[in-house]
C-alpha cells in the first residue's frame, strides 16, 4: 500500500517538473517581439487591469522591454499617456525598460501591448501622417503659440516633413500662410521640410501634420 501511494507522487512531481523545463524553454525560444493584448477606449479600471497582465507577463522574459504603441485621435492619445506613466510609475515598473509610441492620430482609437525579448527587433509601425497641431478662428497671438508647438515637435523629429493645409477664404489662407512663413524665418531650417497646402473653401482652419519617412501625404 505504501508503494501504491509513493508511485503516483513521484508521477506528479516529474509531470510538474516536465511542465516546468517546457515553459521555460517556450521563453528561451522566444526571439521575436510579439503583442500581448490590443484595445480601444476602456473605463481607467479596466485599462489598469490589462496594464498589471502586461507586466506580470513581462516577467516571464528576464531583460525584455516593453513597448506601447497608441493609435487614435491627438486629445485620446495624451489622456492615455498620463494614464500609462501614472498607472506604471504607481506599480514601480522601472520606467527605463518602457516606451511609448504614437503609431498615428487619425487612426482608430487603440492600445496595442507589446513584449520584445531581449535581443529582439521591435516591431515595425506603419508609417502614417500624423497631426502634431491645428487650430481653428482664433488670434494671431495664439496661432503664433500654436506655430511654435509644431516646429518644437519637427525639430526632434529630423526626418520627417511637415505638412500644413488651411482652409478658408482665400485672403484667410494668404494671411495664416504669412504667419506661418515668417515663423520659419526664425527658425534654423529652411523651408525645404514645410509643404503649405491650400485647403479650399470651408470654415478657417489650420491642421498642421506630420509625416514620417514612407508615409503618404495627408488629402486637403
Amino acid at each position: 500500500m505504501k508503494v501504491q501511494r509513493t508511485i503516483p507522487v513521484l508521477i506528479s512531481v516529474a509531470f510538474i517538473l516536465a511542465l516546468g523545463f517546457q515553459a521555460h524553454a517556450q521563453v528561451d525560444k522566444q526571439t521575436k517581439a510579439f503583442l500581448v493584448d490590443s484595445f480601444g477606449l476602456l473605463p481607467n479600471g479596466d485599462f489598469k487591469g490589462r496594464a498589471d497582465v502586461f507586466m506580470h507577463e513581462a516577467k516571464q522574459y528576464p531583460g525584455s522591454r516593453l513597448l506601447i504603441i497608441l493609435y487614435g485621435p491627438y486629445r485620446h492619445i495624451q489622456a492615455r499617456k498620463r494614464l500609462i506613466k501614472e498607472h506604471f510609475s504607481f506599480r514601480r515598473f522601472p520606467m527605463a525598460e518602457l516606451e511609448t509610441k504614437v503609431g498615428g492620430n487619425v487612426s482608430e482609437f487603440r492600445t496595442e501591448f507589446w513584449i520584445i525579448p531581449k535581443g529582439a527587433a521591435p516591431p515595425e509601425i506603419e508609417p502614417e501622417a500624423w497631426i502634431a497641431a491645428e487650430f481653428g478662428r482664433v488670434y494671431k497671438r495664439d496661432a503664433v503659440k500654436k506655430i511654435s508647438s509644431f516646429f518644437a515637435e519637427i525639430r526632434k523629429l529630423p526626418d520627417h516633413q511637415g505638412y500644413v493645409i488651411t482652409y478658408g477664404t482665400p485672403a484667410e489662407i494668404a494671411m495664416r500662410e504669412k504667419w506661418i512663413t515668417d515663423s520659419i524665418s526664425f527658425r534654423t531650417y529652411g523651408s525645404a521640410r514645410i509643404t503649405l497646402v491650400n485647403g479650399g473653401p470651408g470654415p478657417v482652419r489650420t491642421v498642421m501634420w506630420l509625416v514620417p519617412p514612407g508615409a503618404e501625404n495627408p488629402k486637403p
